[in-house]
């Protein structure tokens, strides 16, 4: 059973959200965002002497290229999938919980629905890692049980 998620939006600057389980709740206790070199301390780190790798889960935004983009990243030499690739070789090494994250979950979880659950944040990074973090919370650990969401999203 996860108890500690670790949610990840990776570039240049990576946001991150981190939430823990407690009975039944799930709480975000941490949104922050940090360059590389601390990135990959923290999931290093991650929930060492508390948690039970098995119950640790790490969340990423997957990257994928699209034909119609390809030739504006020419020379690109993919940072962020860099960082993904670390992230992903420490989390396995530790035997951690790792999934992606579609970028799609943007759209449903808009700044408008943020601010309607009182999770908006200024900075761009920390929002996205939060999106993550809800987008597996709500459509994969929940099974899209999205009643109460859309119940204090809507007033």
């Amino acid at each position: 059973m996860i108890k500690r998620v670790l949610s990840i939006d990776p570039g240049g600057t990576n946001g991150i959200c981190e939430a823990v389980k407690e009975g039944k709740d799930w709480n975000i206790v941490n949104v922050y965002a940090t360059d590389a070199d601390n990135l990959f301390e923290i999931v290093r780190n991650f929930g060492l002497g508390r948690y039970r790798d098995d119950e640790l889960l790490i969340i990423y935004e997957q990257y994928k290229l699209y034909s119609d983009k390809a030739d504006a990243m020419i020379g690109n030499e993919f940072e962020t999938v860099q960082v993904i690739g670390v992230i992903k070789y420490l989390a396995k090494r530790r035997n951690m919980n790792i999934i992606s994250s579609p970028t799609s979950n943007k759209a449903f979880w808009n700044d408008k629905r943020l601010r309607d659950m009182e999770l908006y944040v200024s900075i761009e990074h920390k929002r996205d890692a939060i999106r993550h973090f809800l987008y597996w919370l709500y459509f994969i650990e929940k099974g899209a049980d999205l009643k109460d969401v859309l119940r204090k999203s809507q007033g």
